[in-house]
């Protein structure tokens, strides 16, 4: 690690960051704006610089949880540094969820007793390596997210594709399939029963959340639900066969008591 250089020189040699000057506000000559984009390429004669920093910046339809992580790990750092927002640094607002990041150069180069501006430039240069700063942050938003799309969409579309896949699997059976067709997972299983085969059927058939872009999580459905393969391991199958059969008889039962209470 070089020493001897400053270290505003050594985040400005990173190839993840870009080098700009921010824009001020309508409202005033000195207070800089926070909205995405409004910045300019340093001109020979200026020297307050600042570098946008790439592994931070994200929006509803770019970007990832990846970046989110970094950002928040460098903003954390930023405040145990005693950074000010728009002073030390600026967290860019734009549209769609727009989010960037950008450090004052001339900031990182103040008196560090407390080895914090040294900490946050290894961060940086760290990035130019691994694009990701903390991988237990990481995770627990991954969690997170997941959480949140399992109870705002993945969860209703678990339990419909399951009723499809009963409906087929007793197809045979009217009284079972009448029953099917008007009923709900709710009406012979738990939340917890439901979201425990949810993730063991997608273990089963390997089928794995996935963050493209954004802060979103998103998983196939019907992949949880198409079975393992011929070739997986018999402890894999006997997982697999377990919940099925909790299902169907858990199912069973309640077509069984809707019919003697006269429901069907």
């Amino acid at each position: 690690m070089d020493t001897t250089t400053k270290l505003s020189e050594r985040v400005s040699r990173l190839y993840h960051v870009e080098l700009i000057v921010p824009e001020t506000t309508w409202r005033s000559e000195t207070e800089l704006s926070t909205s995405y984009g409004d910045w300019h390429k340093p001109k020979s004669d200026e020297t307050d610089v600042w570098a946008l920093i790439e592994y931070t910046s994200w929006s509803d339809y770019s970007g990832s949880l990846v970046d989110k992580a970094n950002h928040k790990t460098l903003t954390d750092s930023f405040d145990a540094a005693s950074f000010e927002d728009g002073i030390d640094y600026i967290d860019y607002h734009g549209g769609h969820g727009t989010r960037a990041l950008a450090v004052r150069l001339s900031s990182l180069d103040a008196d560090d007793p407390d080895g914090w501006l040294e900490s946050i430039v290894d961060t940086l240069e760290g990035l130019e390596d691994y694009p990701l700063a903390d991988e237990s942050l990481h995770s627990e938003m991954e969690m997170e997210s997941q959480n949140e799309a399992w109870e705002s969409w993945a969860k209703s579309d678990f339990e419909r594709a399951l009723l499809k896949t009963l409906q087929a699997h007793f197809e045979a059976q009217d009284n079972f399939r009448e029953w099917l067709e008007y009923c709900d997972v709710s009406d012979f299983a738990t939340d917890a029963q439901v979201s425990e085969w949810f993730y063991t059927l997608a273990d089963t058939s390997n089928t794995y959340w996935v963050n493209e872009q954004g802060e979103d999580m998103t998983i196939d459905v019907e992949d949880v639900l198409k079975g393992c393969s011929e070739r997986a391991h018999p402890e894999t199958k006997a997982r697999e066969r377990a919940v099925w059969n909790e299902i169907y008889q858990l199912a069973q039962s309640a077509c069984t008591d809707a019919l003697l209470g006269g429901l069907l």
